[in-house]
């Protein structure tokens, strides 16, 4: 847990440690960061980075379909990022979005996808989450063509795949 490793950072007087969310996991690292880790432990906690994370809530008139965990996550996190930690948002572009019967069955799924997410469908992003939600406004932002969400679908063009990771795992502190 991201606590004993806190503890196990102080024990061994290390420099710190980071942490790497995937899809929700990024709102996890993010209402952990604040919530949970005690300001005089910061310094500990030296990168956030997050995979695929939708961070913005959709538009108020669409569907939500996180049910407002994100935009309490939002809320409770808006403009607080932690000075100590640096932000890095890694987000995929591999699939558009496209209506029933103009594109393929996958560009079909992202459109399903996208649309309650941010509230556009035809738009480009992972395949789960469009990219003009996986950013996080002072962030690092990284892109990475052709990265899908899921390793189950995917395994050799997911973020943590061989190749893949390259492009963003050398922001690790």
């Amino acid at each position: 847990s991201v606590r004993n490793t806190i503890e196990e950072a102080e024990e061994k007087e290390s420099d710190g440690f980071n942490i790497i969310g995937h899809s929700a996991g990024g709102w996890l690292g993010r209402i952990y960061l604040q919530e949970q880790i005690p300001v005089e432990k910061n310094q500990l906690v030296k990168t956030l980075i997050t995979l695929g994370t939708p961070h913005l809530p959709p538009p108020k008139d669409s569907f939500d379909q996180t049910r407002g965990l994100l935009t309490y996550v939002n809320n409770r996190c808006e403009n607080n990022h932690r000075r100590e930690v640096s932000y890095v948002c890694v987000g995929g572009k591999s699939l558009q979005g496209k209506k029933w019967r103009e594109g393929k069955f996958e560009e079909w799924i992202a459109y399903q996808s996208y649309g309650p997410v941010c509230g556009v469908g035809a738009t480009w992003g992972d395949g789960i989450t469009p990219l003009q939600s996986a950013f996080l406004e002072d962030a690092k932002r990284i892109v990475i063509e052709g990265a899908l969400h899921s390793p189950v679908s995917a395994p050799s063009s997911w973020y943590g795949s061989e190749g893949l990771i390259d492009e963003w795992i050398h922001h690790l502190q």
